[in-house]
């Protein structure tokens, strides 16, 4: 199972690596044997960074973080989604940084091991068993289903929401996309009005309701 997954990185993440993309995490070469498959990646000096911050240390991201991290991952799902590709796995542990200045980390997605390509001429891929992890799957994600690059704005939203007040996001209505917001939480959350608006469009029930990746880039929660 294992082979399995290596080898649907190798493939998917091989394609998106020829293009260069400065928020993918790029895919230098691979190895196989009969007992192992090596794939060899970029370097990522700051690794972790983000999921020990959020979910070790329970520290959310300032403002100006906020902003610069998650706009360079919806870059980076904008760009996998024009190729056909759903992430299906996104979680802050893949999303790793690298320091390309003290002052501007650079954003790159990592781990296709669970990705979907669409299929021709379809904005729906089959995922025939669930993947995913547990907190981010969105509602449509179930086993012999057909899904599409909305459950990655899904896992965007929740992702959005952990990042901002440090814990994931407490549904009202799962089908609308309400959510209760504990106002003393979201006190020092600067933009909180357009940033909660953006996170309720990315987790409503309805996948054709979310907005895309380049959708969501031109909220006004980036302006």
């Amino acid at each position: 199972m294992a082979h399995t997954f290596a080898i649907r990185e190798q493939i998917i993440h091989g394609e998106l690596s020829l293009e260069d993309h400065p928020n993918i995490l790029k895919l230098h070469s691979y190895s196989s044997s009969e007992d192992s498959y090596n794939l060899y990646l970029e370097h990522a000096d700051m690794g972790e960074y983000l999921s020990s911050k959020v979910l070790e240390n329970f520290t959310p991201l300032g403002q100006i973080e906020l902003q610069e991290v998650s706009q360079q991952l919806l870059k980076a799902l904008a760009f996998i989604h024009s190729k056909g590709i759903i992430h299906c796995d996104l979680k802050l542990e893949n999303i790793l940084l690298t320091s390309q200045s003290a002052h501007s980390p650079c954003v790159k997605l990592a781990d296709f091991g669970l990705s979907h390509k669409l299929q021709p001429n379809s904005n729906c891929a089959y995922m025939s068993a669930l993947c995913g992890t547990f907190g981010y799957i969105a509602p449509e994600q179930r086993p012999q289903s057909y899904i599409s690059t909305a459950v990655d704005m899904y896992s965007f939203g929740i992702l959005l929401h952990e990042m901002a007040v440090a814990y994931k996001p407490q549904f009202l209505s799962k089908k609308e996309g309400r959510l209760s917001y504990r106002e003393a939480d979201w006190r020092g959350v600067e933009k909180q009005k357009e940033l909660q608006e953006l996170i309720c469009l990315c987790l409503r029930g309805n996948p054709k309701e979310r907005p895309t990746a380049q959708e969501a880039l031109e909220h006004e929660y980036y302006l």
